[in-house]
């Protein structure tokens, strides 16, 4: 075995020998580049050095340059600075100043407060001033109306004028039956004082008739000679006649009448032409009657009612 591996080496000596001489030659060519990298270095480095002293020498040109710029930088804004001083104004002054501004601050706000109130004032008002003009144009609408119905008034009142004025002829014959109705009156009242008489002329008969029954103590118990004064009072009672009535009627129709003629001349003197209304004051009113009917009220005593009552007695 040991025989085997010697044999083996002895074969690779030639290959041990030529890489040894391989490495050699790599390490003889390392040594040489190490040793002229070396040299370069040197010669590098003091190229370096110089133009770093150059470099340094141009900043330091530089810096002194800008150090006397800024020198006289510093001595310019030192003399502004003295001037500032001198010009400047005082604390006061400046306080002072301050206050305005703060008071004009607050005048702004308050004028804006003001001009955003008026604007809403002046929405407002134009709101309103539509609302106006809205109502305006209904009045207007409505005076045309109230034009067009008063015209139409008008226009019947005259028609109205007209006929008064072609039955001018009418009014004599309202007063001849005003005259009639007030003799009519005068009878009225004329029968109603008799009938009144007669009720006072009653009423004392049954007084003194009631004064004898009480003297004598007793009642009567026999109602036969009572009845005949009792029905005497009974037919004493007012009965309105029928021309009673019917004066009564005509008069209340003719107030009516001259109620509606005044109503009628109010509106057409108020709203029509000079000419109607010289119209109008031609035509003469009709006489109301102003004297009432009196018709005297007698109380009516039943028969019935009146015999129980003096039989008690």
């Amino acid at each position: 075995m040991h025989s085997g591996n010697i044999w083996f080496i002895i074969k690779l000596l030639p290959l041990l020998a030529f890489c040894a001489l391989v490495f050699g030659l790599i390490g003889w060519w390392l040594r040489s580049l190490l040793s002229g990298n070396q040299g370069a270095n040197q010669e590098v480095q003091k190229v370096t050095n110089s133009s770093q002293d150059n470099a340094s020498r141009a900043r330091i040109r530089k810096l002194e340059e800008k150090l006397q710029k800024a020198d006289g930088d510093y001595k310019s804004i030192k003399g502004s600075y003295e001037a500032l001083q001198k010009s400047s104004v005082s604390t006061a002054t400046l306080e002072s100043a301050e206050q305005e501004i703060a008071r004009l601050k607050e005048l702004d706000l308050s004028n804006q407060k003001r001009l955003a109130a008026f604007e809403a004032d002046t929405k407002k008002a134009q709101a309103s001033i539509a609302a106006l003009n809205a109502n305006l144009n209904d009045a207007d609408r409505q005076q045309k109306d109230r034009t067009f119905a008063l015209e139409n008034e008008l226009s019947k009142t005259r028609e109205q004028l007209s006929r008064f004025e072609s039955g001018a002829g009418k009014d004599e014959e309202y007063q001849a039956e005003i005259e009639r109705l007030r003799e009519s009156l005068a009878n009225a009242i004329r029968v109603a004082g008799e009938l009144r008489r007669q009720e006072t002329a009653t009423a004392e008969a049954l007084a003194a008739c009631e004064a004898r029954c009480e003297t004598l103590g007793q009642a009567p118990k026999s109602t036969s000679s009572i009845r005949p004064l009792l029905g005497a009072v009974q037919s004493a009672a007012p009965v309105e006649s029928d021309r009673i009535a019917a004066a009564r009627a005509e008069v209340m129709r003719l107030n009516a009448d001259r109620q509606a003629a005044k109503q009628v001349e109010q509106l057409a003197f108020a709203e029509s032409a000079p000419e109607s209304t010289t119209i109008a004051e031609t035509i003469s009113p009709i006489e109301p009657v102003t004297e009432p009917i009196f018709t005297p009220e007698v109380p009516v005593i039943l028969v019935d009612d009146a015999i129980p009552a003096l039989e008690k007695k």
